[in-house]
């Protein structure tokens, strides 16, 4: 029975290793999830559907190896954005109510246990989008009212009361749909064409104080933003065509001084933007694409100096999230390449592990302490196969940090993490290049 278990784990991981896509657990929703959230170590997704993984879910879901419902959700209308903030998942979108409570409107909070309102007994519009800055949380969209307060299409929650972002965006039909935080600033895109009383062309910053453009802004609707803090970038895609005389072609990177184009042809990016593994990888609704002789089925990567395709979709990705080491992307699809996979597709070295511990236990035991940990982790292992093998460090976003290879005659290694930023890390056992063993690691402060 050992050496069948043994195989099994031995081919599974092997297959991990190859970055091909997998199908979520008992994925057999009964309509796309079209927005993902992290909360509390686990995946979130929401969308249309009323049934995620053999579990009736009303429209929002949590995941960590296993669906499950989060609450009684809502039926009137879903959650478009979704964000932790003080300990809290909360969610923004077109829905009238949340789990029964009362006064949550386009917006409300998720406890871990039940969903609360977030000091939301009048509001207008939808919410888009979500964006913690400066400790406090900002919602966008096309609202006008948040809470009570007027506000236009932005406001600001402190975990007590919302408030204006100064007099916030117009426009012929002012809406935000995105937001990033970059270079210590609030980067605020969608359709307006001005901010705060500064001329701006559907992209704009807020410093906590005051707006300022963004150079000569954009040509057309902003749909995504991501910083890429590897490459000190900020990304933007969407419906544009240029900033001012420069041509961007539906993406474009800002260094905090000037847009440049990226690549030397149009790719589909308005949907969806996500960094991982220090890559950039974009979604859009347009579809297929020929970029320099390759065809771009819906999900292209971006290596820092061209684009990709990554994989062949059938139909359109709606939102792309990294989380546990993976990639995860959802949308209207039900293949990728030669693969049924229905609406969410996970790629990375942990998609068949996720919320599943002790996996090989007979075969390799291991520890990390102290954890959390703010200056060193002393690893120790025991019936480790030494040849081949190493401990791999990566952060959340599944971008590699450290690689240690392990040591003939040892049984212990130490690991400096005093010039890691604080947050969540996994550190993988790996042999012959395969994850054998994962954990997470918490780096404070």
């Amino acid at each position: 029975m050992k050496t069948t278990i043994s195989a099994f784990f031995l081919v599974l991981f092997q297959t991990l290793s190859s970055q091909q896509w997998f199908s979520v657990n008992n994925n057999n929703t009964d309509t796309y999830p079209s927005c993902l959230g992290v909360f509390s170590g686990k995946l979130t997704a929401a969308g249309y559907f009323s049934q995620i993984g053999g579990v009736n879910a009303s429209r929002v879901a949590c995941y960590n190896g296993n669906w499950a419902a989060m609450g009684t959700g809502t039926t009137s209308g879903i959650p478009l954005a979704m964000t932790e903030y003080n300990g809290e998942l909360y969610a923004g979108g077109n829905f009238i109510d949340m789990g029964g409570a009362p006064s949550t409107i386009i917006i409300a909070r998720w406890d871990g246990s039940q969903w609360k309102t977030a000091g939301n007994a009048q509001a207008s519009g939808w919410v888009y989008s979500l964006c913690v800055y400066n400790g406090e949380l900002y919602a966008g969209g096309d609202f006008t009212v948040m809470g009570g307060v007027p506000c236009n299409r932005i406001a600001k929650w402190n975990g007590t009361n919302w408030s204006a972002v100064g007099s916030g965006v117009t426009g012929s039909i002012p809406t935000v749909y995105a937001m990033s935080v970059y270079n210590g600033k609030l980067y605020v895109g969608g359709m307006f064409n001005n901010a705060g009383g500064v001329t701006a062309y559907n992209i704009a910053r807020w410093d906590g104080m005051q707006w300022d453009s963004v150079a000569a802004g954009l040509t057309g609707a902003v749909g995504a933003m991501v910083a890429d803090t590897i490459r000190n970038f900020l990304y933007a895609g969407g419906g544009f065509g240029a900033s001012g005389v420069t041509p961007l072609l539906g993406v474009g990177a800002w260094n905090d001084t000037i847009w440049s184009a990226m690549g030397t042809d149009s790719v589909p990016a308005g949907e969806s933007l996500e960094m991982y593994n220090g890559d950039l990888y974009a979604s859009g609704v347009a579809g297929w694409t020929i970029y320099n002789g390759d065809t771009i089925k819906f999900l292209a990567k971006w290596d820092g100096n061209d684009w990709s395709s990554v994989s062949d979709f059938n139909a359109t990705i709606l939102d792309i999230k990294a989380f546990s080491g993976n990639l995860y992307v959802v949308g209207g699809f039900t293949q990728v390449d030669t693969s049924t996979i229905k609406y969410i597709a996970c790629m990375g070295p942990n998609c068949l592990t996720v919320g599943i511990n002790n996996l090989n236990e007979d075969t390799i035991s291991w520890n990390i302490f102290p954890n959390p940990s703010a200056e060193e982790i002393t690893i120790t292992y025991s019936a480790i196969k030494i040849q081949d093998s190493k401990a791999r460090l990566m952060n959340n976003l599944g971008q590699t940090m450290k690689v240690i290879k392990l040591e003939e005659g040892s049984e212990e290694m130490n690991i400096k993490v005093s010039d890691l930023s604080p947050g969540i890390y996994f550190v993988c056992m790996e042999q012959e290049d395969v994850i054998t063993k994962s954990k997470k690691l918490i780096i404070v402060r």
